[in-house]
């Protein structure tokens, strides 16, 4: 049986916000700072939920960090790689070929299974290295 989404006032401000940021990722931290008027423990429960849901990425980069959010605009971005600046921290998808053969590579030779979903590469983006 499907459960039922309410949509509160402040999972429609979380979800406008990062709307409004569909490149960039934020910690709860982050979301509490910014003041969308959304209490601490609502903000933790919301992210939580909305990840869940598919509606945000849930980015681990180090345990020190913590998870940082990010926009899920669509399923279609579910089934590739990621790419993260360390720098600006810019994600984007790399939707491409190469990433594709690389997961079937790791599957035939390797008998690993990748999660696309969760699955980020990071390193240093154009802009950033020509600043």
């Amino acid at each position: 049986m499907e459960q039922k989404r309410y949509q509160t006032k402040q999972r429609k401000a979380l979800l406008d916000f990062f709307e409004k940021h569909p490149h960039e990722a934020f910690s709860a931290s982050d979301i509490i700072s910014v003041g969308l008027g959304i209490g601490e423990a609502t903000v933790y429960r919301a992210l939580s939920k909305l990840a869940d849901e598919g509606r945000l990425n849930k980015i681990i980069s180090n345990a020190a960090d913590g998870a940082k959010y990010q926009y899920h605009p669509h399923k279609a971005c579910e089934g590739h790689f990621h790419l993260r600046c360390t720098k600006c921290g810019e994600t984007v998808c790399a939707d491409c070929s190469f990433m594709a053969d690389m997961g079937k590579h790791l599957g035939l030779d390797h008998g690993f299974t990748v999660d696309a979903k969760k699955t980020v590469i990071y390193g240093v983006c154009k802009s950033c290295k020509e600043s």
